[in-house]
């Protein structure tokens, strides 16, 4: 008997950390820039992010705000020069929770920079 409460209480809890972890994804994809004719060039993807911890739903940004925080990490990594523009720009959200009691918000932006000749 003692030999299978000493297996039996580890995968327990094994399954109990295991199932406490939950994500959900959305996204939305908009074009920024008129790319419709051949007077450009894609220099290349730029990715920005934010993140907030809701602790029992008291804590965090609102979601405007996230992807606010997010495309200004973008263009802080990413500075765009003259004659450079943000096109087919998307931003993701990725909840994630734990346990019931905290959920991370992660916003991330992710855009081509075009360069107008």
């Amino acid at each position: 008997m003692k030999k299978i409460l000493t297996l039996f209480f580890p995968a327990v809890l094994a399954l109990f950390l295991i199932s406490g972890c939950a994500a959900l994804h959305t996204g939305i994809m908009s074009d920024s820039a008129s790319l419709s004719s051949a007077n450009f060039k894609i220099l290349k993807t730029a990715e920005g992010t934010a993140k907030t911890t809701l602790i029992l739903g008291i804590g965090g940004l609102k979601r405007d705000a996230l992807a606010a925080e997010a495309k200004a990490d973008l263009l802080r990594n990413h500075p765009l020069k003259e004659n450079q523009t943000l096109a087919n720009a998307t931003t993701d959200f990725k909840i994630t929770f734990y346990f019931g009691v905290v959920m991370v918000t992660t916003a991330t932006i992710t855009a081509d920079i075009v360069e107008f000749r």
